[in-house]
């Protein structure tokens, strides 16, 4: 798998050395890692968007139909503020460099000061990814959502082996939970197991159901 013959080629290189930027990044292997170190405590699912004022990014492509069977674009309405872009919008990620560029001054640039600025390589990723970019890749196999309780009846924890952003919808004795991330979550009032219903993560839709 690509990713491990990167982390083979760093080692090569020398310890703490990073590997070239490839020719052709990838959501999954390339660009989603650097956006989740520098990025998604503002632009992800568990960012204040309140206070932000942000977008979030971390979606591949909401134009694929199995996002609205989860219910993303009612997820996006009842999030208010919290406006997905999709990573395929060429628009708004061709922006991205601007703002980490070493060129930015520190009122603009991108994480905000203390934030330690983007590395040259990854930089370098971002722009190639806007450019040439907008590649899914893959798990090699990929690891389905999964979802649990962790309190019975009240509390649920929906994760996934891949890091993948995984969202839901569950109908929970009649009545409808909307799930906007990975992660913890408690059921609304007037919900209550049993509760069936579809998560997705990007590559898998999967039927799930807890008693």
């Amino acid at each position: 798998m690509r990713r491990l013959a990167l982390v083979g080629l760093a080692a090569a290189l020398g310890c703490g050395a990073e590997a070239p930027a490839p020719d052709k990044p990838t959501w999954v292997d390339d660009v989603k890692p650097i956006l989740q170190a520098n990025c998604f405590h503002c632009h992800g699912p568990t960012a204040n968007y309140d206070k932000w004022g942000t977008n979030r990014w971390d979606v591949y492509d909401l134009t694929d139909p199995n996002w609205a069977m989860v219910g993303a674009g009612e997820v996006r309405d009842a999030m208010m503020r919290r406006i997905f872009v999709s990573a395929r919008d060429k628009a708004h990620f061709g922006t991205i460099p601007i703002y980490v560029s070493p060129e930015a001054t520190d009122d603009a640039r991108m994480p905000p000061p203390p934030a330690v600025r983007i590395s040259e390589r990854d930089i370098s990723v971002l722009e190639k990814w806007a450019a040439t970019g907008f590649t899914l890749g893959s798990h090699d196999p990929n690891h389905k959502p999964a979802i649990r309780w962790l309190q019975q009846g009240k509390t649920l924890a929906v994760t996934d082996g891949d890091a993948d952003q995984v969202m839901g919808k569950l109908d929970c004795g009649g009545t409808e939970v909307l799930l906007n991330r990975s992660g913890n979550h408690t059921l609304p009032q007037g919900a209550v197991a049993p509760c069936s219903g579809m998560l997705y993560d990007g590559f898998d839709l999967v039927s799930v159901e807890l008693k």
